[in-house]
């Protein structure tokens, strides 16, 4: 293939973006942008399945996550609530991205993601209502943790639901 030469210019915060820019096998500033416009080429187009929209969520969410994760082992914590709203974020997000690229096609799309969603809920909730004892949380709060079970044991009753 045959390349085409392109004179660019780019402000100074967008020179010093590109060359602090790390990605696999991109030395120069035209292999950095190849690698960029291949990765954005791939995003445009919808996920084919839930664990491509995973993968996809993942590698957004990591670099984040990484600094939560970093953080409670220097301070020697793990949050149990913290792993089940990372857990959360993350299936929620796959499975918004990997629907709504299929929404448009049929009416039947919107009840599976619904469903999705509920099922995603009820586990969620299902998991943080087993997890209400000692330690959920690094800052353990007794009367904070009741409040969150009346509050929940409330949005149950009201919704017909029984977690017993």
């Amino acid at each position: 293939m045959k390349s085409i030469p392109i004179s660019v210019r780019l402000s100074p915060a967008e020179a010093a973006f590109l060359a602090d820019f790390t990605a696999p096998d991109a030395v120069t500033p035209s292999e950095k942008l190849r690698f960029i416009i291949n990765k954005v080429r791939k995003e445009e187009h919808a996920p084919h399945s839930l664990s491509d929209s995973k993968q996809r969520v993942s590698g957004y969410l990591a670099p984040a996550i990484e600094v939560i994760e970093q953080t409670e082992s220097r301070c020697h914590q793990h949050s149990t609530l913290l792993a089940t709203q990372h857990y959360w974020l993350e299936r929620s997000l796959s499975s918004l991205l990997f629907h709504s690229g299929k929404i448009k096609q049929s009416d039947e799309s919107i009840h599976l993601y619904e469903r999705e969603c509920l099922e995603l809920l009820v586990n969620t909730t299902g998991q943080l209502l087993r997890l209400l004892r000692p330690p959920l949380i690094s800052s353990h709060d007794p009367e904070m943790l009741e409040k969150v079970r009346q509050k929940l044991d409330e949005i149950m009753k009201v919704q017909g639901v029984n977690y017993e």
